[in-house]
């Protein structure tokens, strides 16, 4: 699902990022306490409230930039069966491309909608609903979703734009003016992004939550989700790990089936280092076999269960990952096999009765 164009995982936001989001408009009362203990009852949720708030917030959190995310009357819907469309869309206002190094120059003519979701682009069964059909409160929002004739754009034009943050909820999927324009969408301050030079500490967390509370609105921080980089290497290690262990079964077996020649070689003055190098190059083979093998079974494995989508298999392949396992694999291995064969095998110090 880390790349799944339409329900996709990972980390929602930077270390350094904290969202501010404003109260629903007409939510409850809140009461602050203003000069002179006089209590002060005023509703939460305006635009000026919140952007009064999250600059509040930006100056005890430190904050560097605050970058105003407006939502539209729109959004998208996956109109086929399966999983529906997750996370908020936002609209490329000249501030956010700003934020984020976009030139205006970049963007297709034509384009409706920027993502940096990388599989986007090419998905199928999209659609771009919008007006009351979207602002409707049960709008069906899943998977095989309804394009209303008349508030709907089928499979409108996506661009890959990879400038754009890829958090699930930082604006990596956002609508052009163009769309804002021709689909006369209505734009609201849906949240404010506030970026520090450093890592968010506990305590400036909670000092923003304490202050966000005052106003009726919520924040979010960064969660501890790990990184496809991550899953990735930790699945390599786990994978190299597993593999050590049936290697070190069969380099065991190996040696304890050709005991008899490792006495020859005793006998005919082969020293230890000699028994090392055996041991450390059979390991290093078998290590180096044992890589290409379930690499290539794997790839053939997976190729025929994805055998519709070869495309996006072929442009994600994870490189780093996979020379690691192919060159570390049997370094690993033949360096361990070098260094646990320093001692002589209690079968090669008698003879053995038959």
């Amino acid at each position: 699902r880390f790349s799944d164009p339409y329900d996709f995982v990972g980390p929602n936001l930077a270390s350094n990022q904290l969202n501010v989001y404003r109260a629903p408009v007409g939510s409850a009362a809140v009461v602050t306490i203003g000069p002179g203990g006089k209590k002060i009852s005023h509703r939460a949720g305006s635009t000026a409230e919140t952007t009064k708030l999250a600059g509040e917030i930006a100056v005890v959190i430190g904050a560097r930039s605050s970058l105003a995310l407006e939502k539209p009357s729109a959004g998208l819907v996956h109109t086929a069966a399966g999983r529906g469309f997750t996370g908020t869309i936002y609209v490329a206002t000249p501030a956010l491309l700003k934020r984020f190094g976009i030139a205006a120059s970049s963007i297709d003519p034509r384009a409706l909608v920027l993502t940096s979701r990388p599989t986007l682009p090419g998905a199928s069964n999209l659609a771009l609903v919008y007006g009351a059909a979207w602002s409707n409160p049960n709008p069906q929002r899943g998977g095989a979703g309804r394009c209303p004739p008349g508030s709907c754009v089928r499979n409108p034009r996506v661009q890959e734009v990879s400038s754009l943050p890829t958090g699930t909820s930082a604006p990596n999927t956002v609508l052009t003016e163009l769309a804002v324009r021709e689909l006369h969408l209505r734009t609201s301050v849906r949240a404010y992004e506030l970026t520090t030079r450093s890592s968010l500490t506990a305590l400036q967390v909670q000092s923003a939550r304490t202050l966000a509370q005052t106003g009726g609105a919520t924040i979010e921080s960064a969660s501890s989700f790990p990184t496809l980089n991550e899953v990735d290497s930790f699945a390599v290690l786990l994978g190299i790990l597993l593999a050590l262990g049936v290697l070190a079964m069969t380099v065991g077996l190996i040696r304890s089936e050709t005991a008899s020649e490792l006495r020859v070689l005793s006998a005919a003055g082969a020293n230890r280092r000699t028994r090392r190098a055996l041991t450390g190059v059979t390991a290093g083979v078998l290590g180096l076999l044992g890589a290409v093998l379930g690499l290539v079974v794997a790839y053939l494995v997976t190729g025929a269960f994805f055998s519709s989508n070869l495309s996006e298999l072929a442009r994600d392949v994870p490189v780093r990952q996979l020379v690691t396992v192919l060159f570390g694999l049997p370094l690993v291995a033949g360096a361990a096999g070098w260094a646990l064969a320093a001692r002589e095998p209690s079968t090669l110090a008698r003879q053995p009765l038959e």
